[in-house]
């Protein structure tokens, strides 16, 4: 027989209800079902709260007189009570006999009711348990979902600003304002470069380019000047690897016409002095 099956019996079991050979079955089951076991435990508590009373059996007629004629010696009282006693009919005990055996039936279906009425209780406890548990698990996931919404709503807002910021980059493009080309300042230089002038949201750029620069020695670096009417503003320092260099820089345009790149003795001077390698003059004034 099934766990299942057995199972269903754990009430009738309580009561004792069960045949010889069903409670045989069902104790066997019992000795390796710890789930059965609690349950006949839980019934068992039930069934031992209800008041297990009878009804008191009415005793026969003539019973009372027998036995006070025996305690005082009345031999003449013996043979009346037997006389009432013969003469009395037997159905007031049987009536009190009906009694008692519908009184016991009584006692049985109240106990199997109030049995079945723990049972309910417990089994509908259990359902609120496990309703609270369920509710308690889903205000749990609809915090952790309240949360991912606010981080999921940051990285929107982050990214629409970021697009807003492309929008506006859309709007004032990048715009080439001058390529010029850095000739050799004199005739044994064999250096070449090339100098680009950009202009977009966030300034003016210079992007300088050199090849074939002479070769650097001890603390001497390559200064690049924009000059406006032969006056030299400094535009940074770089030096070189084989010969090749290049220098990024941001300013403020200021009507510059010409850019040149010296070879110093160092990266500080605030003017040239050393010789010009490169220059150019700029096609459009900054």
């Amino acid at each position: 027989m099934s766990h299942h099956q057995q199972s269903e019996n754990v009430e009738m079991y309580v009561l004792g209800g069960l045949t010889d050979e069903e409670q045989q079955t069902f104790e066997d089951h019992l000795q390796s079902c710890s789930e059965c076991q609690e349950k006949v435990r839980e019934f068992q508590d039930v069934v031992g709260l209800l008041p297990l009373t009878s009804e008191p059996v009415e005793p026969p007629p003539g019973m009372k007189d027998r036995v006070l004629g025996h305690v005082l010696g009345d031999d003449q009282q013996d043979d009346v009570d037997e006389d009432q006693e013969r003469a009395t009919p037997s159905s007031p005990v049987k009536t009190s006999a009906r009694r008692s055996h519908w009184g016991r039936f009584g006692v049985i279906g109240v106990s199997a009711a109030a049995l079945l009425l723990g049972i309910f209780s417990v089994q509908q406890q259990g359902q609120i348990n496990e309703l609270q548990q369920e509710l308690a698990a889903t205000e749990n996931e609809l915090e952790d979902a309240q949360t991912d919404l606010l981080a999921t709503e940051e990285q929107l807002s982050q990214t629409q600003e970021e697009l807003d910021e492309a929008v506006v980059s859309l709007d004032d493009p990048m715009q080439f304002n001058d390529v010029v080309e850095l000739a050799p300042a004199a005739e044994d230089i064999v250096a070449e470069g090339l100098a680009t002038i950009v202009v977009d949201s966030d300034g003016t750029h210079l992007m300088v380019q050199a090849d074939d620069m002479p070769e650097l020695e001890g603390n001497e670096a390559f200064q690049v000047w924009l000059m406006e009417d032969g006056q030299p503003v400094n535009a940074g320092t770089f030096h070189t690897e084989a010969g090749q260099g290049a220098l990024h820089y941001t300013f403020e345009q200021d009507n510059y016409d010409t850019i040149a790149i010296t070879l110093e003795p160092d990266a500080d001077g605030d003017e040239p002095r050393g010789d010009m390698i490169l220059a150019a003059e700029l096609t459009e004034e900054l």
